[in-house]
């Protein structure tokens, strides 16, 4: 049978690696944080975030398009057991009028 190949990123989806399940297959502490609000700005997102430790990177993605964020973003630590701190006290915290949900 032929593989099916994605049209975005030439790969087939037998060629995708799976997600990090747990932190003893993860490689780096990284939290995926939902509902941002789109006027945050990468600084906000990091002053929030670093209370919890020393941070790697902070990435929000931007649409295509408008330029404007997408409402997610991924927060990397450099220790997992800044990013487990974080995911407990930052979950539900509102920033700018919106709820997180790492």
């Amino acid at each position: 049978t032929r593989e099916e190949v994605h049209p975005t990123s030439g790969m087939s989806d037998r060629s995708r690696s799976p997600a990090p399940v747990d932190r003893g297959t993860a490689e780096k502490p990284s939290l995926f944080v939902r509902n941002i609000h789109p006027k945050s700005k990468v600084d906000d997102i990091y002053e929030a975030f670093s209370k919890f430790g020393k941070l790697k990177d902070v990435h929000i993605p931007r649409d295509y398009y408008t330029g404007e964020f997408r409402g997610f973003g991924f927060v990397e630590f450099m220790r997992w057991e800044d990013a487990e701190d974080a995911l407990r006290e930052m979950g539900g915290r509102e920033l700018f009028g919106k709820i997180l949900l790492p």
